[in-house]
């Protein structure tokens, strides 16, 4: 969290307060919640937000942008905490500091952290240090920082005066264990994504490990709630069950099926589809749970962040929620202002999908979607990860892939340019060139299979280029790599490089259980 010194800290340093503005660029804080409080109708202004743009950070392009007034700061102020540590028992010492640009912090108003012993720490201006980087102390940056004695159980940033600030690189260690910063996202960079930025997608795996990507708020992005139908193909639910409750007599249509096709995912091959009404929502509702998480005791000591992918139907407001936290025992969701985010996938925002992400505080002993309104829809790439562990996704087959036992698997999809360097994204820069796709085929079945490997460039759901059309015969459980050379025609957003098999051109019935994107 500490960028490494770029200049030894001069004698005689004196801190500035620069006037800062707002970033013209933000997205929503990620890993971080700010709330004011107290006498909260003497607020006049309330703004936090992660922003965007290098002339705003110490280090890296994101920092925090906090903007405070009020009429009265004897007992009104702003709480800024972090998942990492906002709800974990924090025990014994701790250093803590954060880098700050902007406004004189006087007095007694800025804290970080409460000790049992004395109740708070206060950092006044005689604080301010002179950071590593010379020439961000240049710009106006100071750097804070103190001892935690035998905190309380949570850590917070709590400003108590008018204020216009950039926090960055904020750092939690305990003197036991000083390389570990216990602060998720310290320097405010996750999430950072662009209208046009798609990534490269990967094959999803059964496997649980990954959690789903964290969502990305762009400014100015609307969700769009596109009409969807049943899909062509289905399979049983792996790992998942879905029951109607409540006033069942009222349910009109209850349909909740693995859907197969890649143009129903989020990512993969498979999602999940969800056709649910019912004349009357009062007390009638859907649960979809998972054997991962539905019958695992989950921390009631713990937060989760959990989140989905949803593509078809407007949830209304308060008609999706994702668990239940412990000490809302009149079944009161907190989840009830969910506001759909864009992905980070940009091409799969533009088809409708849109992501939904909440927090789960101190939960009761299981984990469900609940839906309670008309719902058409795909679900995909489900999470549910504690805050303490973010790596771990609790979810069993979040992705809803199944395993591929028969038929064959398309898998592994690289481009390479002319000069044989791989291709992170499909764009205008590669118009005209020569490139080289390479694709991995392997026979999951049990015997000798023939099929016609395809690799073509679609517009959506229109062929517009047959790249290869390569006759396969492999034996069980043989692999082979296809290697082929074409010439990449004028970008458009919606252009993406397919790869699947049928048993032939002439029949077109498909042998593979999956169809790779690029």
């Amino acid at each position: 969290a500490t960028p490494e010194p770029t200049a030894t800290p001069g004698a005689g340093w004196a801190p500035t307060y620069p006037d800062v503005a707002a970033p013209t660029v933000t997205i929503a804080p990620t890993e971080w919640t700010a709330k004011a409080g107290g006498t909260t109708s003497k607020v006049q202004t309330n703004t936090v937000v992660t922003a965007v743009g290098a002339e705003n950070a110490y280090s890296g392009n994101n920092s925090l942008y906090v903007d405070f007034s009020a009429t009265d700061y004897a007992n009104t102020y702003v709480n800024i905490k972090n998942s990492g540590t906002g709800y974990q028992s924090l025990s014994g010492e701790y250093t803590v500091s954060m880098y700050v640009k902007g406004t004189d912090l006087t007095g007694s108003s800025l804290l970080m952290g409460w000790t049992v012993g004395t109740n708070r720490v206060n950092l006044t201006a005689a604080d301010a240090k002179e950071p590593e980087d010379a020439e961000k102390a240049a710009e106006g940056w100071r750097k804070y920082s103190v001892t935690l004695n035998t905190p309380k159980t949570d850590f917070t940033i709590s400003i108590q005066c008018e204020t216009k600030l950039y926090i960055d690189d904020v750092s939690v260690v305990a003197t036991s264990a000083p390389t570990v910063n216990l602060i998720q996202n310290p320097g405010f960079e996750d999430g950072v994504s662009t209208p046009d930025a798609t990534p490269a997608p990967t094959a999803t795996p059964v496997a649980t490990a990954t959690p789903a990507p964290t969502a990305t708020a762009v400014p100015g992005w609307t969700p769009s709630y596109p009409d969807v139908t049943a899909p062509a193909e289905t399979i049983d639910l792996t790992e998942w069950t879905a029951t109607p409750g409540g006033s069942t007599g009222s349910i009109t249509s209850k349909t909740f099926v693995t859907a197969v096709g890649a143009e129903t995912a989020y990512s993969g091959t498979n999602s999940m589809y969800v056709d649910f009404s019912a004349s009357s929502y009062g007390n009638t509702y859907v649960d979809i749970r998972n054997s991962g998480t539905m019958d695992a005791n989950l921390s009631n000591t713990k937060t989760y962040t959990v989140s989905l992918y949803i593509k078809g139907d407007n949830i209304a407001n308060g008609a999706l929620m994702m668990g239940w936290d412990k000490d809302n025992k009149d079944n009161k969701s907190p989840f009830t202002e969910l506001v759909a985010e864009k992905p980070e996938d940009a091409a799969k925002a533009a088809e409708g999908w849109r992501k939904y992400t909440a927090t789960l505080e101190y939960p009761a002993t299981n984990f469900r979607i609940n839906i309670q309104c008309k719902a058409k829809l795909y679900i995909d790439d489900v999470s549910v990860v504690a805050n303490d562990a973010p790596t771990v996704n609790l979810i069993n087959n979040p992705g809803f892939e199944g395993t591929i036992t028969e038929g064959y698997e398309v898998y592994a999809i690289k481009l390479l340019d002319e000069d044989k360097k791989e291709i992170a994204a499909l764009g205008s820069g590669l118009d005209g060139q020569t490139v080289t796709g390479k694709v991995a085929v392997t026979n999951c079945d049990t015997e000798n299979l023939t099929g016609q490997l395809l690799i073509a460039i679609y517009d959506g759901y229109e062929l517009k280029k047959l790249i290869a059309s390569e006759k396969i015969d492999l034996t069980e459980n043989g692999t082979t790599v296809i290697t082929k050379t074409f010439t990449m025609p004028n970008y458009k957003s919606t252009y993406r490089v397919k790869a699947f098999v049928w048993d032939s051109i002439e029949n077109m019935r498909p042998l593979s259980g999956n169809i790779l994107e690029f």
